[in-house]
């Protein structure tokens, strides 16, 4: 199983890239607080308060869909039963922003132990340096998604102010 598998800060400094000193001191200030400081607070980033960015350029792609899809079905189901889900989003965004790098640690951990686990040594650097790191085509992905997305709202908010919607 993946518990027996060591990760290394060599290897967590290959996967996060140049942020990794943020990241570490993020961690390091998290891991210093006791047990009752850290479930009221882990420690704010900006970067995750803006979460489906952050989660995209931080190559956490499955997430990114949990979260894209867990949203819009949580913004349906509210708003079918008549509940105003405008503070939804923001809700959402503060939970990232709180537990965005506690969340990153788990994530970074996770993916190094799953391809220390599936390539050979010679193999596992280039292969964490890949999985790691950022990417900017997704950032510009999600910044395109979210542009069609408030398209698409403010087009169903015309249709409804002129008659147009069922």
């Amino acid at each position: 199983m993946n518990e027996n598998i060591e990760v290394t800060e060599a290897d967590l400094r290959l996967f996060i890239g140049k942020r990794y000193e943020y990241y570490k001191d993020r961690w390091e200030a998290i891991e210093s607080m006791g047990n009752a400081d850290r479930k009221k607070w882990n420690n704010w980033s900006w970067a995750s308060f803006f979460t489906a960015y952050w989660l995209g350029w931080r190559k956490m792609y499955v997430y990114l869909l949990y979260y894209l899809v867990g949203y819009a079905t949580l913004d349906w189901i509210l708003s079918s039963v008549g509940i105003d889900t405008k503070w939804l989003g923001m809700g959402l965004a503060f939970g990232f922003g709180t537990a965005g790098a506690s969340f990153y640690k788990w994530h970074a951990v996770s993916t190094v132990k799953r391809i220390k686990k599936k390539f050979p040594p010679e193999q596992q650097e280039r292969e964490i340096i890949k999985a790691g790191g950022t990417s900017g085509a997704a950032l510009i992905v999600v910044i395109i998604l979210q542009v069609l997305m408030l398209g698409i709202e403010v087009f169903n908010k015309w249709a409804e102010a002129n008659g147009l919607s069922h």
